[in-house]
């Protein structure tokens, strides 16, 4: 259970604790429906308090993923255009990175997808996935651009080893 849930559910249980601990005459039976009735409303704007906190941290959780997921798209596709590589060996490495990276891009989307529009029950058991499926995309990225960055450093060595030799 979240710990907003525990919050909410804690909170219930003081008030009909504090509703079942007054002391007072004998009341009506007016009375003890009209206590009932508040406390019923207490824990009802309790409850939807809880509520509303859940959807607003999954909105910006959401909408935190989203973002950074275009922005890996972004740095992503920029990367591979600058990146030219003569040899085949390297092409198909990074074709096959490339493919990775889309790959866990497409589970990421689809996970945050499938998060917007959970409700608050369900919100609990998606939002692990969510987060990794982000951090799937992330690793497959920083995949690509360490072999773009180290393909590039060999590229260098063997250019200015070839220029010494000269």
């Amino acid at each position: 259970m979240s710990r907003c849930m525990e919050i909410a559910v804690l909170a219930v249980a003081l008030v009909f604790c504090a509703a079942g601990c007054r002391k007072s005459g004998p009341e009506s039976p007016d009375a003890n429906e009209t206590a009932g009735r508040q406390l019923q409303k207490k824990a009802t704007k309790t409850l939807q308090a809880t509520a509303n906190l859940l959807a607003q941290q999954k909105d910006q959780l959401v909408q935190g993923s989203k973002e950074q997921l275009d922005k890996l798209q972004q740095q992503f596709d920029q990367w591979r255009q600058e990146a030219g590589f003569e040899d085949e060996r390297a092409r198909q490495k990074a074709s096959e990175l490339s493919q990775s990276f889309e790959s866990a891009l497409g589970e990421a989307r689809a996970a945050l997808e499938k998060a917007k529009d959970a409700g608050a029950d369900t919100w609990q058991d998606i939002k692990p996935t969510v987060g990794t499926a982000v951090q799937k995309a992330q690793k497959a990225y920083e995949d690509f651009t360490s072999f773009v960055k180290a393909t590039a450093r060999e590229i260098q060595q063997t250019e200015e080893t070839q220029t010494v030799e000269e």
